[in-house]
């Protein structure tokens, strides 16, 4: 920070502004000889970036939770964000070998918005 010398926000954390945060360590409780511990779920509601993803890996499968500021993203969004999430992955598992530029974020309604109706030239 201090070679870059960026102009300083207080409001902003000066290196990064979005997380992704995967938890892969299982949801299993830990045992040891007299002490026995347990996962506490993080309750904090309050964004400390722009935006986090947190994916964590269970016995059921990932749960992900986003945490966004509400300054600059609406519940909406947010929800089309997690759609193209969760998109990208179903497309990864169809196809592992699959190259980057091949994998699909968009649903088929918004492929059909983006190709045929924004692109109605008529």
């Amino acid at each position: 920070v201090e070679e870059l010398a960026p102009e300083r926000d207080l409001s902003r954390t000066p290196l990064f502004q979005v997380m992704f945060i995967l938890q892969n360590a299982g949801d299993e409780a830990w045992q040891f000889t007299d002490l026995d511990i347990d996962t506490y779920p993080n309750a904090s509601r309050v964004a400390q970036f722009d935006l986090t993803l947190s994916v964590q890996e269970t016995s059921e499968g990932l749960r992900a939770q986003l945490l966004y500021s509400t300054d600059l993203f609406d519940a909406p969004t947010l929800r089309r964000l997690a759609g193209h999430y969760q998109n990208l992955l179903a497309s990864v598992v169809a196809d592992p070998t699959a190259s980057l530029t091949d994998l699909d974020m968009l649903s088929d309604t918004e492929k059909h918005q983006l190709v045929v109706e924004w692109n109605d030239t008529a």
